[in-house]
């Protein structure tokens, strides 16, 4: 039988104070974007989710136990959880930002496993009755009511095993945020991208082909990275 969950999107939580930082023209990149990351938390509390499922996705070291994070912690932790992010070039120096979107184009060096396994999560969440056009239109502490077609034990049971799936990439007791590599990065001059006009996500998966005639090969990143006349692209596998 359907039931309604209500959902009330929270402000953007800080960083944690552990994070150090990651340098000038330089930003930890979410995957998927801070609203699908607080509804999956908020849903997981619903269902509920283990406290230990949850807290491992959101990077606490398996060894510390009991004495992992309160909620108060927990909503900051989750939202930055380090399965979910990687270093590159701030969104103002990329050509294309999905903000609080979600990222179309996986960095080469990022673990291809669990870039699936969170990529999954869109569509499971639309599969249960979660319309994604709402949610993308939710500001802070907006709110809104979606009927839910699936039991909440058998979403317990599947966000599970999904969040399962994404933290078992990584083995170590700590999770690291997946750290920059500059070969994952193509560099362009701003002049010739700054009037292009994104219409889908394919046109994001094809920004490398779209403007490969014009790559600065003879730019280092780390010459690119502080001068405003360059922009940032992923590459393809195999570029």
């Amino acid at each position: 039988m359907p039931w309604e969950f209500q959902f009330t999107l929270p402000t953007r939580p800080a960083p944690p104070a552990t994070f150090a930082a990651v340098g000038a023209n330089m930003s930890r990149h979410h995957i998927l974007g801070r609203k699908y990351i607080q509804l999956l938390l908020a849903l997981g509390q619903e269902v509920p989710v283990s406290d230990g499922t949850l807290k491992r996705f959101a990077g606490w070291p398996v060894s510390t136990g009991s004495t992992a994070p309160v909620n108060a912690q927990l909503n900051g932790m989750f939202f930055w959880s380090p399965f979910n992010l990687f270093v590159g070039p701030a969104g103002t120096r990329r050509v294309f930002d999905p903000s609080s979107g979600v990222e179309q184009q996986r960095p080469n060096s990022f673990p291809e496993d669990r870039w699936n396994h969170l990529k999954r999560i869109p569509g499971y969440l639309e599969g249960i009755g979660v319309k994604l056009s709402e949610l993308a239109s939710l500001e802070d502490t907006g709110t809104k009511t979606w009927n839910i077609t699936t039991s909440a034990e058998k979403i317990k049971d599947e966000l599970t095993a999904l969040i399962k799936d994404i933290t078992a990439t990584v083995t170590s007791d700590k999770v690291p945020v997946h750290k920059l590599d500059e070969d994952d990065w193509a560099i362009v001059t701003y002049l010739n991208v700054k009037n292009y006009k994104f219409r889908s996500a394919e046109d994001v998966q094809s920004l490398y082909g779209t403007f490969e005639s014009v790559l600065e090969k003879d730019v280092t990143f780390q010459e690119a990275l502080p001068n405003d006349a360059y922009r940032f692209l992923l590459k393809p596998p195999g570029a």
